[in-house]
Order: structure tokens, then C-alpha cells, then sequence
């Protein structure tokens, strides 16, 4: 499964591939036909892509909910950033995406591009009604990618931001 935008392909990883970035990333990218080094993860990513393969070994059905999506250059095949799901959806249909862009591949409109995308396509599945973000009250540039998305601000909380988008 790929999700694609004009410059931009996101592609989730699966259980196997999880565990591959963390052992052996540089395999993963040939796996991945991707012309880039992938850069090593910290200690506390380890964990947490450890978490998530375990995760979708469990229950195989929560991929989409469960796994980071690479977001990948079409033409140069470089990853650029990642975006996942915090998890399946809750009673009422929500998930909150995470996001990360490399800092070399900043304000150029990536982020709101595979977003944008990312977002359209996750509103597409019956199971969900809405998507959650939640930003540091200083952190503009994320601001402003939500805001490209049409996400709206629904309400403050101590130094964070919740948004919410709701409607394609």
C-alpha cells in the first residue's frame, strides 16, 4: 500500500520492516528502493518502534493505526520525515497523528503536502470521524502546517495545543 501526492510517496512499514530500521536501516533502504542512508534512531525511538512492531504482531488488523509511514521523495527516493497514528481509534472515531520532518527538508511544504494527503486518506476509513494533533504552544512551523491542512485549534492545554480536523 502506498499513498501517494505529487512529489511525495508515504508508505507504511510493517511489522518486519519496524524491526529492520531499528537492526539494520541501511537494509531497509535497499529493501526499499530507496537511494538515501536512513539515519540511525535514538535509544527512545528504538523503544518505541519496538512498541509498534509488537504492537501489529499482536493484531495484525491495526497496521494503519499501529505503524510509522515513511514519507519519501517520488523522484529522488529520499525519506524526508515519518508520520504515524497514536493508536486505534476511540469511542467517538479519533486518532491523534504524530508527524516529523528532517531539518534539511523544512519549509518547503512537505509536511503540509503528506499530511494533507495522509489526512484525506485516513478520513476515508468508516472507523474514523476525526483527527488529533497535538503541538507545543511554540512550535509555529507545526502550526502552520496544520492550518495548511485545515486543521482547526480546539483548545489549549498547559503549554500544548490540541487540533482537530473533521471534514474533507
Amino acid at each position: 500500500m502506498r499513498i501517494l501526492t505529487e512529489r511525495l510517496e508515504i508508505r507504511p512499514l510493517s511489522s518486519n520492516q519496524l524491526n529492520q530500521y531499528i537492526e539494520e536501516p541501511q537494509d531497509l533502504a535497499k529493501t526499499l528502493n530507496l537511494d538515501f542512508e536512513l539515519e540511525p534512531l535514538s535509544e527512545h525511538m528504538k523503544k518505541v518502534y519496538h512498541l509498534k512492531a509488537k504492537r501489529i504482531e499482536e493484531t495484525p488488523s491495526s497496521l494503519l493505526y499501529n505503524t510509522y509511514f515513511l514519507i519519501i521523495l517520488r523522484k529522488e527516493r529520499i525519506v524526508v520525515g515519518t508520520l504515524g497514528l497514536k493508536g486505534i481509534p476511540d469511542e467517538e472515531g479519533l486518532v491523534e497523528v504524530g508527524y516529523s520532518i528532517g531539518e534539511a527538508y523544512r519549509n518547503q511544504g512537505f509536511m503540509s503536502e503528506a499530511l494533507a494527503r495522509f489526512t484525506e486518506w485516513l478520513m476515508q476509513n468508516k472507523e474514523v470521524s476525526g483527527v488529533n494533533a497535538c503541538t507545543s504552544k511554540v512550535n509555529i512551523a507545526s502550526h502552520r502546517v496544520l492550518q495548511n491542512c485545515n486543521y482547526e485549534r480546539i483548545y489549549n492545554s498547559c503549554d500544548m495545543i490540541i487540533w482537530r480536523f473533521t471534514s474533507i
